[in-house]
């Protein structure tokens, strides 16, 4: 039984209600309306109060930047990235133009959200993150002999270009065959590191990787092919959801339940550096095993039908494409005549023949005269929001 239905049948036997507050900045109240349909398909399990009520409440919602800094100790977060993170009983969700404009699978997402604290239980729980970096806190031999005897592994390399740090860093989370679960980092500066890696890179564990296309090609160039590699976050989720974000932080806010946001960590020195690389291992672990036990059967169908074409595409980019730069060059003046002639209708039209679709101070105002009153932006997010009137 799909998970959904889980969530269903459990709240029609739940008569006690949840509340919940909801922390909404005054200027996004405008747009609050859609979202509050959202909510009220859930009243018949929660209640839900303004921020400043004096009732007790187990949880709050949130889409207010103040609390999300706050919440992440001032670092660098945006809502929409973090959106789906829980941090001390506040679950943060988009700020409530996007649902004004219908972006995307929004209402479908935010639902499984708030689900989420409706039902905490019915989803996987990834339990508390620890990691150890080998060579400080753990010995090569302890990694090894630990990852040897996992039947999972989850791998992801860093290769940032921060060259003034390290070249090269390896995260690998393991399921041990005993339930423990444990989160190494290895060090490719150092060359017994190196050589622990091939040596799990060929041990029986299955392998997962998120988006591994490009890990698989750096994995081949430090000889450590990645043996009964058969399971890729990235696909598993498109095959499931196809209309959805497929990245790692999504993909752990979707189906880890106590998921708060980690991307902008890599920023940092080398430890935090190398505790963000240990996160996306973690992530990926827990992410492939909760989207195994919610998995559909016709999910499984569509990932046996797209995962094994990952391994032709690794090929091709390792070898690369011949290319007709006569034939390029082409194609590429057709495209550019097309494009002025588009540019030159719409100039045409808004009788502006300076009309620069590359400024976001002119494309704004353009916006602001056909019917986008409230858009401040023209960034990828609100043209896609724009698209929806």
């Amino acid at each position: 039984m799909q998970l959904a239905n889980k969530i269903s049948a459990a709240l029609a036997t739940n008569n006690k209600k949840v509340n919940i507050r909801l922390d909404i900045p005054a200027d996004q109240m405008k747009y609050f309306m859609p979202f509050k349909l959202i909510l009220s398909e859930f009243q018949q399990w929660c209640n839900f109060y303004p921020m400043g009520t004096t009732t007790p409440c187990q949880y709050t919602i949130s889409s207010n930047p103040e609390t999300l800094k706050a919440a992440f100790d001032s670092r660098a977060v945006s809502l929409s990235a973090a959106a789906g993170s829980i941090v001390k009983d506040t679950l943060f969700v988009y700020n409530m133009e996007r649902y004004m404009f219908g972006h995307g699978d929004t209402k479908f997402i935010v639902n499984r959200w708030i689900q989420k604290l409706i039902n905490p239980g019915k989803f996987y729980d990834a339990g508390q993150f620890t990691w150890a970096l080998v060579g400080y806190d753990a010995t090569v031999r302890e990694a090894v002999e630990f990852l040897s005897e996992c039947t999972l592994q989850a791998w992801d390399m860093e290769n940032s270009g921060r060259e003034e740090l390290i070249p090269s860093i390896n995260g690998i989370c393991g399921l041990h065959r005993d339930g423990r679960i444990r989160t190494y980092v290895f060090d490719f500066r150092e060359w017994e590191h190196i050589v622990a890696c091939q040596q799990l890179a060929n041990s029986d564990a299955v392998k997962i990787t998120q988006n591994g296309t490009y890990d698989i090609t750096y994995y081949f160039r430090w000889g450590m092919p990645l043996k009964n590699w058969y399971l890729d976050t990235f696909n598993m989720m498109h095959a499931w959801y196809a209309e959805v974000p497929r990245d790692l932080g999504f993909i752990a806010s979707f189906v880890i339940r106590e998921f708060a946001y980690w991307k902008e960590e890599s920023n940092g020195n080398f430890m935090e550096y190398c505790r963000y690389n240990a996160k996306d291992a973690w992530a990926t672990l827990h992410a492939a095993i909760a989207i195994l036990l919610e998995w559909p059967e016709w999910a499984k169908k569509n990932y046996a039908i797209q995962f094994p074409i990952q391994i032709p595409l690794i090929k091709a980019g390792m070898h690369g494409l011949r290319i007709d730069e006569a034939l390029r060059a082409e194609l590429a003046a057709e495209s550019e005549a097309k494009a002025q002639a588009i540019l030159g209708r719409i100039r045409f039209i808004i009788g502006d023949p300076d009309f620069n679709p590359s400024s976001p101070v002119q494309v704004v105002g353009l916006l602001k005269c056909i019917g986008g009153d409230s858009f401040e932006s023209s960034d990828a997010a609100a043209m896609e929001a724009f698209s929806f009137l």
